[in-house]
């Protein structure tokens, strides 16, 4: 499978709601618990807010993208022992909120549950303007709080330990 050039699609009502059974919540909610990441990062100055989940094989990322939406990368990998990896994310702001607001309830690990829940606040502080999402001055406490939380959520490297 070469470079995968996919387009955006999401499944949502005209109400705004993610339509999915009770098999696909059930699947989407393990997926993403198990092998999925609520990411905060920062690209040039600016935070933002995806959700990711890396396999070797697609169809798994597939299923997921037919699902809730998303793009689907490759990477091939250099080296006889290492094998390529399919990427599954979503940056679009409002699909993120959307998701984590129906899968949140069925989280079952802490850590999960924090990361999403802050994943979820950062993309709802946005604000968008003249197409740029962007944090205003006016939320930076509620921005400080959310980071602080997202540190709490973070694994402390291999050979150190998080003072208390």
């Amino acid at each position: 499978m070469g470079n995968m050039e996919t387009t955006r699609t999401t499944r949502i009502s005209s109400n705004g709601k993610l339509k999915l059974t009770a098999f696909q919540l059930g699947y989407i909610v393990g997926f993403l618990e198990g092998e999925g990441s609520f990411i905060l990062f920062k690209n040039k100055g600016r935070y933002t807010s995806r959700i990711a989940t890396s396999q070797k094989d697609p169809k798994p990322l597939l299923y997921v993208q037919k699902l809730i939406g998303g793009y689907i990368r490759y990477e091939p990998r250099k080296g006889s022992e290492k094998s390529p990896t399919y990427h599954h994310d979503i940056f679009d702001q409002q699909t993120i909120k959307k998701i984590i607001q129906v899968i949140y309830p069925y989280l079952i690990s802490p850590r999960t549950r924090k990361r999403a829940w802050c994943v979820y606040r950062m993309a709802t502080l946005k604000n968008k303007t003249g197409g740029k999402i962007i944090l205003s001055k006016e939320n930076l406490a509620e921005r400080k709080r959310v980071y602080k939380i997202w540190e709490t959520s973070r694994r402390p490297k291999k050979g150190t330990s998080r003072g208390k």
